[in-house]
């Protein structure tokens, strides 16, 4: 006899299978842990039709092979929509849901970065910022040996000019993470320390504008005339040339 319940399901179960997924979403029913069996069916969960659609289309038929599943394992089967079907129909019927940090929820569609907490101090990890800086930056920063929010304020010109190498916009990024820091820290030390960090950023970015609007205009090519443009200066290329 065949397993009703098997990677191979034949229509008729298939069938069945959809139906008691669509009695339970009419009508969820909470569902204690150790009432979940080896062959409890996921239709308990009374899930979206393209979510069930997709478990059955992968073998995932029992509710022991959900649970036992990882959640990012599942999002590649079921996408970003069938997590948060999955998810929230375990909570309704009283399953408990996998934990999870708050970059795999992001990571996941679970979450947007701004919802993300972070409590920010100076011994805050670096691994920890994504929500404020982003993922690329935070993977550059701890390439780089910086570990902690203190190893982001630079107390003199040599480290700031490592974090400029990062880009204008990304040194803007760390300075408004230290301005957040800044405010939630209690400690004197921390605060003067961060303090310090902020005022050589910040004088970096003067400087940095200074010269930006020091600078000559550059000498370009105007390719749709056909003449060249130097300092505001333009010479035609017909000059000199008259009848």
């Amino acid at each position: 006899m065949s397993d009703p319940f098997g990677d191979r399901i034949p229509s008729d179960a298939r069938e069945a299978l959809y139906r008691e997924n669509a009695r339970a979403r009419q009508s969820p029913a909470r569902l204690a842990p150790e009432a979940v069996g080896d062959d409890t069916s996921v239709a308990v969960l009374g899930l979206e039709q393209g979510t069930i659609s997709r478990l059955y289309r992968c073998g995932i038929v029992r509710l022991r092979d959900l649970l036992d599943h990882c959640v990012e394992d599942l999002w590649r089967r079921v996408g970003r929509h069938g997590i948060a079907d999955i998810l929230d129909r375990l909570d309704r019927i009283g399953i408990p849901l996998p934990s999870l940090t708050d970059q795999a929820r992001w990571r996941l569609g679970l979450l947007s970065r701004e919802a993300a907490v972070v409590a920010l101090d100076a011994d805050t990890p670096v691994a920890d910022l994504w929500p404020r800086l982003g993922q690329p930056l935070v993977d550059t920063l701890l390439r780089r040996g910086l570990l902690r929010l203190r190893d982001l304020a630079p107390q003199d010109d040599e480290a700031v000019l490592q974090l400029y190498r990062l880009g204008r916009a990304n040194l803007g990024r760390i300075r408004q993470l230290l301005e957040a820091a800044l405010g939630s820290t209690d400690d004197a030390d921390d605060h003067r320390w961060i303090s310090a960090g902020i005022e050589v950023i910040r004088q970096r970015e003067q400087n940095g504008r200074r010269r930006t609007r020091g600078v000559e205009p550059e000498t370009r090519t105007e390719r749709s005339s056909g003449r060249r443009t130097t300092s505001g200066n333009t010479t035609g290329l017909h000059r000199g040339l008259r009848p």
